[in-house]
């Protein structure tokens, strides 16, 4: 295994991929996200873990490009080479669960290996822990299913600019990105992990400061994920699926290049805020050449700041802005977790939240609770007891979030061994 890693790596650093400016490889994900969410209407969140590997990298160069010249160059990319670079950053997600003794490898011939899982319990284990792990990540319900009176408008508006061959400037939208903006209020579900203090010791203006500008963000992506099915309807009418002008009428769809100040003001006269959540929002979310430090133990950043324009996949954004990330943002990022301090934070405010809850589910069930029960000199976070079988269960709580997968799973393990 040895050797197949070793050669896994030299194959992704020398895939021709990473010597091309990084819009373009950004750009590659965003067309491929689009045709996904097209043809699916869901996006698909496992296909964008291999990019945090790729964009970590330091070959890229970060020039700020058009989507027109990235378009215009995408004849350079070769798949052969696409494929290559994406199963080698895929492997990197494996191999770690290979020295962790969660996946088997095996050398079949001179030619080719197999991986597999370690032991039946382990693959019984990993599948519980997919299913559990799919069921507390964010789900972000679009407001598509609302019909409105600004919705259909902009269609017809939409359809217009096409058969006039317009620009279709989407963030001029306003009358429909205020009305997804209220249409989803509360469209973004997630497990609740983060005190509503914690997002005021940050620097956001309030909890609802932080939700209000997500959600501000999640009606402008949501305007492009309409134009879009706009365009694939317009084009399924006029029979141009598949034809050349199809990749034409996408442009600026699937990856978007706008202006740091246009967004700035947009999210502002949404949210009606004086921009401080906006910028401590940008602190968390976006990230730049400069910033790429660890991403591949964060999450894909889901905006880029290239001199003061912004390029984001609305396809992509919304799997991305949950709460969860924002805490990851600041504990696997060594220069956030120092500015704000953040073991404290989570002695102090995350784990009574979690021990509480831990409390009362116990309690319901019949036990006796004690928080904070003292032992000899250790401290035991939760002792539970049952009269009736006389169990004992003594809780030591490790996890400030619920993990992703059984890599995490197995560094908690170790943390608490």
């Amino acid at each position: 295994m040895e050797a197949l890693e070793a050669k896994i790596d030299e194959d992704f650093n020398a895939n021709p991929i990473l010597e091309l400016p990084f819009c373009m490889a950004f750009n590659l994900m965003c067309e491929i996200t689009a045709l996904h969410l097209v043809e699916t209407g869901t996006p698909d969140s496992a296909f964008l873990t291999p990019f945090m590997f790729i964009f970590e990298k330091d070959n890229f160069d970060f020039t700020p490009m058009s989507t027109i010249e990235c378009r215009n160059r995408l004849l350079e990319i070769e798949h052969r080479d696409f494929d290559i670079l994406f199963q080698c950053a895929t492997l990197n997600q494996v191999f770690p669960l290979l020295h962790a003794g969660v996946y088997k490898f095996e050398r079949t011939d001179n030619e080719s290996s197999s991986i597999f899982y370690a032991s039946e319990e382990i693959a019984k284990f990993e599948i519980r822990d997919e299913v559990l792990t799919h069921l507390s990540l964010p789900f972000y319900k679009n407001s598509q299913g609302n019909d409105s009176g600004a919705k259909l408008e902009f269609h017809k508006a939409t359809k217009r600019r096409l058969f006039r061959s317009e620009p279709l400037q989407v963030l001029k939208g306003k009358t429909l990105i205020k009305r997804l903006y209220e249409l989803n209020a509360n469209s973004f579900s997630e497990a609740f992990i983060v005190p509503d203090s914690f997002y005021c010791e940050i620097g956001f203006s309030s909890p609802k400061g932080f939700r209000d500008t997500r959600r501000a963000f999640l009606a402008i992506c949501e305007a492009y994920l309409l134009a879009t099915q706009s365009v694939y309807s317009y084009l399924e009418v006029n029979q141009l699926i598949g034809s050349a002008a199809e990749k034409d009428l996408y442009h600026d769809l699937a990856m978007v290049v706008a202006k740091k100040s246009e967004l700035r003001s947009l999210v502002n006269e949404l949210t009606k805020s004086n921009g401080q959540d906006f910028e401590k929002f940008t602190e968390f979310f976006f990230s730049d050449a400069d910033n790429r430090e660890s991403i591949s133990k964060r999450f894909l950043p889901p905006f880029w700041n290239l001199q003061e324009q912004i390029y984001f996949s609305p396809g992509a954004t919304t799997t991305l802005l949950s709460s969860r990330n924002l805490v990851i943002s600041i504990m696997n990022n060594k220069s956030l977790r120092r500015k704000y301090n953040f073991d404290k934070k989570i002695s102090r405010e995350f784990e009574p939240i979690l021990l509480n809850r831990a409390k009362e589910h116990f309690e319901s069930n019949g036990y006796n609770v004690f928080l904070g029960k003292d032992i000899g000199s250790t401290e035991i976070d939760l002792l539970a007891y049952c009269e009736r079988t006389s169990v004992v269960l003594l809780v030591q709580a490790k996890a400030t979030l619920y993990p992703e997968g059984a890599r995490m799973v197995k560094n908690l393990e170790r943390r608490i061994n």
